[in-house]
């Protein structure tokens, strides 16, 4: 795992594949990582300082999103998907973390409902 400062890095190391996931603060999406030679996820806050946004709004999502990196590096668990990094770059603040097969909680716990009402 990176520092837990943001690391510099160029908007040309990831090539989007597809977005998996969006929420009130930011996105998730699956990304070619050409440094790692892998796919990871890629959570990106979706408030941008010069964006029209608010500029102390942006700057407290960034802070969320960094704190949240910080909690989620600290803690180890087999349920748990591993952060890889906390970057920055041309379009903002972001983390990686390992790209998982599956569906989002939301589905998941639609399936579990749908399922036990049907027993």
């Amino acid at each position: 795992m990176r520092g837990m400062e943001p690391a510099r890095s160029s908007s040309a190391r990831f090539r989007a594949l597809r977005e998996l996931g969006r929420g009130g603060m930011g996105a998730v999406e699956l990304v070619w990582d050409a440094l790692r030679e892998e796919e990871v996820a890629r959570k990106r806050c979706q408030l941008r300082p010069g964006d029209g946004s608010d500029a102390s709004q942006a700057q407290h999502a960034f802070a969320r999103l960094k704190r949240e990196f910080r909690a989620v590096a600290e803690l180890s668990h087999p349920s748990l998907v591993p952060v890889l990094e906390l970057g920055q770059d041309d379009e903002g603040v972001y983390f990686t973390m390992q790209a998982v097969d599956g569906v989002d909680l939301y589905e998941h716990c639609r399936e579990a409902a749908a399922a036990a009402s049907t027993e």
